[in-house]
Formats: structure tokens, C-alpha cells, sequence
């Protein structure tokens, strides 16, 4: 048993997890590089699609999400380069432009600027053509605030760190009796959580503007971000806050637990009010998992300085403080674990779609951290804890170590966590991830395999192998692609196709803008006296627009 002490107390000392909490921070560096998408709703589709070019001006432009969008800013660019703002509608997930009074002919860009439901700004343009493209199309300039990225990010990982400090240890101080007055430290908490709040509802709004972190102050900023479910995020954080120092300047009272308890649920509503795990669906059961979640996070986090203070401390030693908290953390570390995992497999549908994603990197770092946390709460629960209740002071002395490696574990955790801003989740790369059809062409002569990739904006590009009857590649001259829709009044869209980089032949810029039964036809030249025509037909499903 002495042997195994020392042991735990070499892997629990703060070195060592300090070291791996560095590693952490070195591979979110990368992270938080700059990126084209930070967001985490996706544009799936446009009309005009994507690269398409129209014979008239269109009378809309529809822009479609993954999941409901507000218009922050939309900007049409003209073949001229000339700029100007447009109005958009938000019908749900679509964004619609009415009557764009779009006439010269030329390339058209549309930058866009909108906010998802869980709170993140999200970025784009989409590029058209009326008549024919143009020599030289405008281009859409914009910021890249990295650094407001860098405090975002910072300043969300202090607010975990405030939110279970003050709230947690708040609700844990609750559960126990003949509390003790709050050490100055346990009541900084509080306040720095509020502070950080404001600073943090400011940072939204220049994100949300695309405004960098230098722009000058302005109350825009703050109105902004108050709008939708991070207000109310926003408001449930600063009501958990105030209850919780309220909480931490009582002695002795009745009405303690009550409010730790409602500083708490506030806390955790104020988690699962927003942010991209609160917008997946089925929603009540995501938000009520991250409820759970951060709910039971808080509490074994928050009682974790406590117990450092209270009862494993040099000159303090409340066995029973220990006692309690033995006695309550089975049922908040079960909750913890389960709404983890339904968290967890709402955002990750495949597994294949988690690596190599920037979210299936970050939730690796953090298992990895949490495992190990949880290898240390167990030791500590089994073979620590009766014999420092007991007054085995060497027992009580390898507690107090690794309850100290648990507080910076979680320190490395949250830093992590907080990354997860800037990650799109694999379920919005799912659902804005092309679309492929596939079908089967074949005569008495020929035969072909086409496959025709519809992309997130609407258009489409088709790829096809030229065989014969025996499955040998054919050697051909030119190849053609004809599809047509006659039943929604398209009529046959005609594309040379190119040679591939590897083998086949390869069409792109089609502008696939309706669903239904497409005729489609492979027009082979095998030589200056010879060609094949191969004829089938491919079910595009519901596009949306």
C-alpha cells in the first residue's frame, strides 16, 4: 500500500500534469489558427447555385442553412465592383433577397454575414454569372481577427474556471453544515465571472460584426450580442454569479442550500441556452444533456478547492467535509459520464466523420485528460479516502497531491473545451458534405458508369468511365453530357466533357437547381465515323429550394 502511494503521488505531482496541460495549450495553438469556416452552421445550398450562369437576372436569391440563421450583414458585389448592402429575410434556415434588381450582365458575388442559432457568426460568398462570367470578377475584402479569436477563446476558459469555482463550490459549500466563512480567494470568483461575462457578450458582438478586437468600443456591440440565446445565456450566467456570491458571504442562515441549488441550475441553463451542442437534434434531449452535463461538472469541480481548503490543507482538517463529499459525488460523476456520451453521439453521428476533424481533436485531448482525471478520482476514492477519514496522515498528505493534479487537469480541460468555439461539429460537415448519385449507362457496344457529385451550394459535377463489352477502358475521341428535366421545364443542358487528371472524363459547373427524374445521355466519339449514345436517368432527391 506504501508503495502504491508513492507511486500515485509521483503521477499526481504538479509537474507532471502541468507538463501535459502545456502540451494541451501547444496543440491548440494550432487550433486557433485562422481558418475559412469557424462557424457551425453550414450553407447548404444557394439559388442561384453556385457557380451557375442564367440567361435573366433571378427574380430571389435563397441562401439555405443547416439550421435556422439571422442576417447580420449581406453585400452584393457587381460586375462593375461595385458594393451594396441587401436585405434578406430569414424564413427559418433560408435567407431570401427579394427583387435584387440584378441587370448588367456579368459575375455577381454575395457575401454573407449571419449568426446560427447557437450563437456563432458564420461567413461565405457565393458567386454567379447572368449571361456569361466575367473577365475579371470583383472580390469580396474582409477581417480575420485573430486576435479577437485568441480573447474569445481566452475568455471563455477563465469563465469555466469561474463559473465552477464560484457556482460550484457555492452549491458543494451548501451541502455541508456549519459552514465556514468563504476564504477572500472563493469570493474573487464571483465578481471575476461577472466581469468576464460583460467582456465576453462584447466579444460576441465584434465577431459578430467582423469587427478585429481594436475596433473602437461601441454599445452596437453589446446590443447585439444580447440578442437570441446568448442573451439568455448571457442572463442565467449573471443571475448563477450574484446568487453565488451571495451564497459565499453567509456564515450561518437558513436558505444556504437553496440558493447554491438555484445558482447552480441557473449556471447550467445558462450552458445549454447556447452553443453547438444545445442545437443538435432531437434539442430537448442535447440541451438537457448539456444541463446534466455542465450541472454535475460544476459541482465535482467546484468541490475540488474546497476540499483543498477545508480539509487536506496544512492547518485544517474537516474530515468530515471529506465524509460529505464521498458520500455525494457517485451520482454527479455517473450523470457526468452518461450526458457526456448522449452529448457526444448527437454531435458525432459517424465516427468516421470524427477524425481528422478539429473537434475530433479537441475531444481527443480532453478524454484523454478526463480519463486520466477519472483514474485519479478513483484512486483517491477507494484508497485514499477511508484511510485519510481514518487520520493516516500520509494518506491525507497523497490526497491533498492529487487533489491538486485533478484542479490543474481541470485548468487543461476547460482550455481545451473552450476551443470547441471554433470547431464545426461533424454533424454540420455531414450535412453540408456533397451529395453523390450513381447510375449505370449501357448499349450493345458501350457501356458507362457516371457519378454525379451535387455539392453544398447546388452545383454539381459529374465524373464517367468508358467501357466496353468487355470491360476494357475504351479509347474515345470526345465525350459529351446532356441532362434535362422536362417535367420542371429544363430543357437539355449540354457539357463537353475533359479528361481526367487519372482515367475517365470529368464535367463540372453543372447547376443542378431542381430535384426529381433527370434524363441523362453520354454522348461517346469513338472515332470520326463512329459514336455511341448511351441513355438512362438519375432521381435527384429534394434540394430545397
Amino acid at each position: 500500500m506504501a508503495e502504491l502511494r508513492k507511486r500515485i503521488a509521483a503521477l499526481s505531482s504538479v509537474p507532471f500534469v502541468t507538463f501535459s496541460w502545456l502540451a494541451a495549450l501547444a496543440i491548440l495553438t494550432t487550433l486557433l489558427e485562422p481558418a475559412a469556416a469557424l462557424a457551425h452552421a453550414s450553407l447548404i445550398r444557394s439559388k442561384p447555385a453556385q457557380g451557375a450562369v442564367l440567361a435573366a437576372p433571378p427574380p430571389i436569391i435563397i441562401l439555405e442553412f443547416n439550421e435556422a440563421v439571422a442576417p447580420l450583414a449581406l453585400t452584393l458585389v457587381a460586375p462593375d465592383r461595385s458594393t451594396r448592402p441587401l436585405q434578406a429575410t430569414a424564413d427559418g434556415s433560408r435567407l431570401v433577397v427579394s427583387n435584387p434588381d440584378l441587370e448588367a450582365h456579368g459575375t455577381y458575388l454575395v457575401s454573407l454575414r449571419v449568426v446560427s442559432e447557437d450563437g456563432h457568426p458564420v461567413v461565405g460568398t457565393i458567386a454567379f454569372s447572368i449571361g456569361a462570367p466575367s473577365a475579371s470578377p470583383g472580390a469580396v475584402t474582409g477581417s480575420n481577427p485573430a486576435a479577437l479569436h485568441w480573447w474569445i477563446w481566452a475568455t471563455r476558459w477563465v469563465l469555466y474556471l469561474c463559473f465552477s469555482f464560484a457556482v460550484g463550490g457555492a452549491f458543494f459549500e451548501a451541502c455541508l453544515k456549519n459552514t465556514a466563512p468563504a476564504s477572500w480567494l472563493s469570493r474573487s470568483w464571483a465578481p471575476l465571472g461577472l466581469t468576464l461575462l460583460a467582456g465576453s457578450a462584447y466579444l460576441q458582438g465584434l465577431d459578430e460584426l467582423g469587427l478585429p478586437v481594436s475596433a473602437s468600443p461601441q454599445l452596437a456591440s453589446f446590443i447585439l450580442a444580447l440578442n437570441g440565446g446568448y442573451g439568455i445565456s448571457i442572463a442565467s450566467g449573471a443571475a448563477a454569479f450574484l446568487l453565488a456570491w451571495l451564497k459565499s458571504m453567509r456564515r450561518h442562515g437558513d436558505g444556504g442550500g437553496w440558493i447554491g441549488l438555484t445558482a447552480l441550475l441557473a449556471a447550467a441553463a445558462a450552458f445549454s441556452s447556447t452553443g453547438h451542442a444545445g442545437s443538435a437534434e432531437p434539442r430537448w434531449l442535447a440541451r438537457a444533456a448539456i444541463f446534466i452535463h455542465s450541472g454535475s461538472s460544476m459541482f465535482w469541480v467546484g468541490s475540488l478547492p474546497v476540499l483543498l481548503r477545508r480539509c487536506l490543507g496544512a492547518h485544517r482538517k474537516e474530515v468530515g467535509v471529506l465524509r460529505v463529499f464521498s458520500r455525494l459525488i457517485p451520482l454527479p460523476l455517473a450523470a457526468l459520464i452518461v450526458s457526456g456520451v448522449v452529448a457526444v453521439s448527437l454531435q458525432v453521428p459517424e465516427l468516421s466523420s470524427l477524425w481528422p476533424s478539429t473537434y475530433g481533436l479537441i475531444l481527443t485531448i480532453k478524454l484523454l485528460f478526463v480519463m486520466t482525471l477519472l483514474a485519479l478520482a478513483c484512486v483517491n476514492r477507494f484508497w485514499l479516502t477511508a484511510p485519510a477519514i481514518r487520520g493516516d496522515e500520509r494518506a491525507r498528505l497523497a490526497l491533498r497531491r492529487s487533489v491538486a493534479a485533478e484542479v490543474v487537469l481541470v485548468v487543461a480541460i476547460f482550455a481545451a473545451v473552450a476551443g470547441w468555439r471554433f470547431a464545426e461539429p461533424p454533424r454540420a460537415a455531414l450535412e453540408s458534405q456533397p451529395m453523390r448519385l450513381r447510375t449505370h449507362l449501357h448499349s450493345s457496344s458501350a457501356m458507362a458508369q457516371l457519378e454525379i457529385t451535387i455539392r453544398s451550394a447546388g452545383t454539381g459535377s459529374a465524373s464517367i468511365s468508358v467501357v466496353d463489352q468487355s470491360r476494357r477502358e475504351m479509347t474515345v475521341k470526345e465525350l459529351g453530357l446532356q441532362l434535362s428535366n422536362l417535367e420542371q421545364g429544363i430543357e437539355p443542358l449540354k457539357f463537353r466533357a475533359t479528361p481526367a487528371a487519372g482515367r475517365g472524363w470529368m464535367v463540372n459547373g453543372i447547376p443542378f437547381v431542381r430535384s426529381g427524374r433527370w434524363a441523362v445521355t453520354v454522348d461517346i466519339l469513338i472515332s470520326d465515323f463512329k459514336s455511341v449514345h448511351l441513355d438512362g436517368f438519375v432521381t435527384v432527391p429534394e434540394l430545397g429550394l
